[in-house]
């Protein structure tokens, strides 16, 4: 999966953003904690320049395969999750931003606050404070996908069940008790004292 956004266009304003809709096609990392996901992975939002980096905000949806922690069934639905990251150009693109502020912008003359923006892309001025450092990015192309990916599994379910009142699977027979009762008189058992009762067990045993 590759989610690559083009950032060219994005002009060198401080707060200067553009709207932006990717679809990728089902990610070749498709491996999910507890899932998979099925289908094209979709990503809105909008791109902002801060002044010395590029700042995405996003909504991540894709079609996710899921397994229920009761009954074991296949579950799929949609999972969304909203994402925030900077991104900051390596030195070889802030070379080429500062060439491009010497020229000029559009053809004007360096000056005002386009070159005071080229500036700060030209700096090494930190960004983000206590937050997380910029992502690297590189000619012009931002990649959007580990973003994307780390959104999409901080908003899996850590054990997805297929519906609230699921019964699961008898722990005796392995039936499914949202189908049919199977009769198994399950011992409820004090997890408490497991740990004594096998070394009461092997005490005897070596008796």
């Amino acid at each position: 999966m590759s989610l690559l956004l083009d950032v060219s266009s994005l002009e060198r304003d401080v707060g200067r953003e553009i709207p932006f809709q990717l679809i990728g096609p089902p990610p070749e990392i498709v491996d999910l904690p507890g899932g998979v996901v099925l289908g094209p992975v979709g990503v809105v939002g909008r791109v902002i320049w801060t002044g010395h980096t590029v700042l995405v905000e996003g909504q991540v949806r894709a079609d996710a395969f899921l397994v229920c922690g009761r009954c074991l069934k296949s579950i799929e639905r949609p999972v969304e999750a909203a994402f925030s990251r900077e991104f900051k150009a390596t030195d070889e693109d802030q070379g080429k931003a500062g060439e491009r502020a010497n020229r000029g912008h559009h053809g004007r003359k360096r000056g005002g606050d386009n070159a005071d923006s080229f500036a700060r892309w030209e700096s090494d001025e930190p960004a983000g404070g206590e937050n997380e450092p910029p992502l690297p990015f590189s000619h012009q192309t931002v990649d959007l996908t580990f973003s994307a990916r780390e959104a999409l599994i901080l908003e899996l379910p850590m054990k997805p069940v297929c519906r609230d009142d699921c019964a699961g699977l008898c722990p005796v027979c392995g039936t499914d008790l949202n189908e049919k009762a199977c009769g198994c008189r399950a011992e409820k058992a004090d997890t408490r004292f497991l740990s004594l009762k096998k070394l009461l067990e092997a005490e005897e045993r070596r008796e």
